[in-house]
């Protein structure tokens, strides 16, 4: 059950999701709430897409929560106008984007963010994209 969209872009968005059953999530080892991603593939899709993006799910869904969303499971679908979709299963970052988080924090105490704050940021994120360079995974799309 979609209880609300939590972004939207041009190839797809992201629902906040509860099972129905809760009692499914559970057996699925998911919360009852996540975050459901939906891609837009096209009608065209071929074998090697298929197998470029399953894995890359399943690199993703081996990274360590510490610096990363988790994804629980992903999936394909086909619509009745033959439309490909994918769709990724992760964790629901409850309390919001970086960008968002920065903004409010900013205009709360209307001034700008601490120094000792901005380096805290860069060291996580650094971190998380030293995990990424690792296993010879370049990030094409960082942003705050």
């Amino acid at each position: 059950m979609t209880l609300e969209e939590l972004g939207a872009g041009g190839f797809g968005n992201v629902d906040l999701v509860r099972f129905v059953d809760e009692g499914m999530a559970r057996a699925c080892k998911m919360p009852p709430r996540v975050a459901l991603k939906r891609v837009f593939m096209g009608k065209q899709v071929t074998v090697n897409m298929k197998l470029q993006v399953q894995k890359e799910a399943l690199f993703l869904k081996e990274l360590p929560s510490t610096h990363f969303i988790k994804l629980y499971h992903s999936f394909f679908e086909v619509n009745e106008h033959g439309n490909w979709y994918f769709y990724l299963v992760m964790e629901h970052a409850s309390r919001g984007d970086l960008l968002s988080n920065l903004i409010k924090k900013a205009k709360l105490n209307e001034r700008i963010i601490e120094e000792k704050e901005i380096w805290r940021i860069c060291c996580t994120v650094g971190q998380g994209l030293k995990m990424l360079h690792a296993k010879n995974i370049v990030h094409k799309d960082i942003k705050p």
